[in-house]
């Protein structure tokens, strides 16, 4: 929900006023989503390794620390090189909170009905994206600030920081299974 929801499914609504606000082409403003994904791809194919070395509470929070990274960055950033950087700590973010250990920490927290209770917490992503579409739109669109975005960045950083302060007080690694 916040993790895909805020970082992944609105991003497109960030193109148009970060482009228009800054003068960038669009198609080298582009390059970091491209980035991001190029990123995810190459960690992934170490994801069960960090996950036994470091496992997933770790992981999970190291990667709200990376998108919160990408939000800070991209709320501050000038130039396209801050903007890749922005598109790396989103890869890594993504990598370590998004479907790869969702599917993960269900295995570990479920032993009955897995892809039933993975799905349902999925579509956690399809519903954190109408939320924050709703939220983050009016901020990065307001009228007469070309620079409204950096405004919604910033807040998405604070909900990140909210969220990863839960997970660090609740989250338990190793859940008791029955």
């Amino acid at each position: 929900f916040i993790c895909l929801g805020f970082c992944s499914s609105g991003r497109s609504l960030y193109l148009t006023a970060i482009t228009d606000a800054l003068h960038l082409s669009r198609g080298a403003f582009s390059v970091s989503t491209s980035i991001r994904f190029v990123t995810t791809a190459i960690i992934n194919l170490f994801f069960g390794a960090l996950v036994q070395k470091f496992g997933t509470k770790k992981l999970i929070c190291a990667g709200l620390i990376c998108l919160i990274g990408f939000a800070i960055i991209n709320s501050v950033a000038t130039t396209l090189f801050a903007f890749y950087v922005g598109g790396v700590l989103l890869g890594l973010g993504l990598s370590w909170t998004g479907t790869t250990m969702i599917s993960s920490v269900m295995h570990k927290w479920c032993r009955k009905n897995v892809g039933t209770y993975t799905g349902a917490v999925l579509a956690g992503n399809g519903i954190g994206g109408a939320v924050a579409v709703q939220l983050l739109s009016p901020i990065i669109f307001k009228d007469g600030d070309p620079f409204g975005y950096r405004i919604s960045y910033q807040l998405v950083s604070l909900i990140l920081l909210v969220f990863l302060i839960l997970m660090i007080i609740f989250f338990k690694d190793k859940p008791k299974v029955d």
